[in-house]
């Protein structure tokens, strides 16, 4: 028997009042258990290659005191990996994971009766929705019968 959660999602109009998107999450595929592994991939690999450009600036901080034998060169080297590793977070980060998140609210809300065309509008979460409430009906809708499913962690 599958567990049923009730779960509002406030949001802001463009008239800036408020209001609630009031869901009975009673099924979530297994697609979108899926999905959630694949947008928790993207800010896994994100979040490391943050770290590593951190890594890669204290290394530039060092190389610029120290000023080893051929440090301008060392230098350059540095700034093309920090360059190349934001280039990476960018490509991964940016669109991919805003796309995949909402295509993943989108099929929740789909698949438990919700069915008004406003929320199912990238503009209404672009401009309405604040990004953590978005991530906490993810989080509850795919952790709803968590001990059914497997969730990378």
């Amino acid at each position: 028997m599958r567990k049923i959660v009730e779960h509002k999602i406030p949001y802001v109009d463009d008239l800036g009042s408020s209001g609630t998107i009031d869901i009975t999450i009673s099924f979530v595929p297994n697609i979108a258990i899926k999905m959630y592994n694949d947008i928790i991939g993207v800010i896994e690999s994100v979040r490391r290659k943050w770290d590593e450009m951190q890594f890669i600036m204290a290394d530039m901080a060092a190389v610029e005191k120290e000023k080893p034998t051929d440090w301008k060169n060392k230098l350059r080297e540095l700034q093309i990996k920090y360059y190349q590793a934001g280039e990476s977070i960018r490509e991964k980060g940016d669109q991919y994971f805003f796309e995949k998140r909402l295509e993943l609210v989108f099929l929740i809300l789909k698949k438990n009766g919700i069915t008004e065309p406003k929320f199912f509008d990238i503009e209404f979460w672009d401009n309405c929705v604040d990004p953590s409430d978005i991530l906490e009906f993810i989080n509850v809708a795919i952790w709803k019968d968590e001990s059914k499913k497997k969730v990378l962690q």
